[in-house]
């Protein structure tokens, strides 16, 4: 588990000092704009300053993890904007897919900046809440016509 010491810090007063969770935790923070390259336990990781939208005091990490050959950007609660984005560079970062927060999955104006400026293969909308599923389903898919949906946890697709 990788985040920042702000994170780790609020999970510290959940979990008890021997917890053994601790020994797989790596406190990482990267000002905003800036981001460095990791290699955790054979995982190539970039750790990228994306502000979290709406509170600028939270320490917000956006990820690029590599995995089997594929790239996958989560930007969490990320402030997606082409100003936050352009200090990545992530036209050239050979995206597969991102992950984007359901609603700027289902911006136009959000998708049309990911689509230009991250260039992906696929798009993947998260962070939906247990209540709103299928009708969250729909507005993805109404946005997106190629969406790939997953309704249960654990759900794979291949491409």
């Amino acid at each position: 588990f990788i985040a920042s010491q702000q994170v780790l810090d609020s999970l510290a007063r959940r979990l008890g000092a021997n917890d053994p969770l601790w020994q797989r935790v790596v406190s990482r923070t990267t000002p905003p704009a800036r981001q460095r390259r990791e290699v955790i336990n054979g995982v190539p990781i970039h750790l990228l300053g994306l502000p979290h939208g709406g509170h600028p005091t939270v320490q917000h990490l956006a990820y690029i993890v590599e995995l089997g050959g594929r790239r996958v950007l989560h930007v969490g609660d990320g402030d997606i904007t082409e100003d936050r984005f352009a200090p990545f560079r992530l036209d050239t970062a050979r995206i597969d897919v991102p992950l984007l927060p359901y609603g700027a999955s289902i911006d136009a104006r959000t998708l049309n900046l990911v689509q230009r400026v991250v260039r992906p293969r696929h798009i993947v909308g998260f962070h939906v809440g247990t209540n709103e599923g299928e009708r969250v389903a729909r507005q993805v898919r109404d946005a997106l016509p190629a969406a790939v949906t997953f309704h249960r946890s654990l759900e794979t697709r291949r491409w």
